[in-house]
């Protein structure tokens, strides 16, 4: 279980931190706020050995390249200011 969650230079979190995390936490925010953002860096944080998990948020989010009938991940959007 985490106990803090500390994001640098991910999407729009340029420094992003939680501290005191417990069993059940709540993220509350406005809409393009960057909740969905701290979800995916976690979930990209617990599936480091998994790379299909990386191509499938970038996927949902429609972040890819299409060339030459062949499609490929930008990863320039997960990035702090691209």
């Amino acid at each position: 279980m985490l106990k803090s969650l500390t994001i640098n230079n991910f999407r729009r979190c340029q420094f992003f931190e939680l501290q005191q995390l417990s069993r059940v936490n709540l993220l509350v925010g406005m809409n393009n706020s960057g909740k969905t953002s701290i979800l995916e860096a976690t979930k990209l944080l617990y599936s480091v050995k998994q790379p299909d998990k990386l191509e499938k948020i970038m996927s949902y989010r429609g972040e890819t390249l299409f060339e030459k009938s062949s499609e490929k991940l930008d990863i320039s959007h997960l990035f702090y200011g691209r």
